[in-house]
């Protein structure tokens, strides 16, 4: 039983870690050559709109079915 333990939290320790190192290159990389940044000050977007559409129409789905 102890080894069956340590080797699942062994994979999600690896899994974990391995996910953060992916995403901070990721960050690291968007943020220095793709220069999101300036992408996001020319189109940026009201994610409150989308939100609000979201709830709506999911709300008319569970109302229609």
């Amino acid at each position: 039983m102890g080894i069956v333990q340590s080797d699942g939290l062994s994979a999600t320790l690896i899994h974990t870690l391995g996910y953060l190192t992916v995403t901070a290159a990721a960050a690291v990389v968007g943020l220095s050559e793709v220069s999101v940044w300036a992408m996001l000050r020319r189109s940026w977007f009201n994610l409150d709109l989308i939100w609000a559409i979201a709830l709506v129409v999911t709300g008319l789905v569970a109302l229609l079915f």
